[in-house]
């Protein structure tokens, strides 16, 4: 993952309420998976998500073999 990532600026209210309800609704889903994971982890393995570092490695290698 990136050290640091770069600031975050908004044009106008509308950019800034549509990044927060991303934001949340990213967190949100993050929670639920996580969740799952720990009360029905058969369930969480038929889904097959893979950890956040091993899908950044994924994305990562995928963008710079282009």
């Amino acid at each position: 993952m990136p050290d640091s990532l770069p600031p975050v600026t908004f044009g106008n209210g509308f950019q800034a309420s549509l990044f927060v309800r991303m934001l949340f609704s990213c967190l949100t889903d993050a929670d639920a998976l996580a969740t799952e994971a720990f009360s029905d982890p058969d369930m969480a393995a038929e889904r097959g998500h893979a950890r956040i570092r091993t899908r950044w490695r994924r994305r990562s290698t995928a963008i710079w073999r282009r």
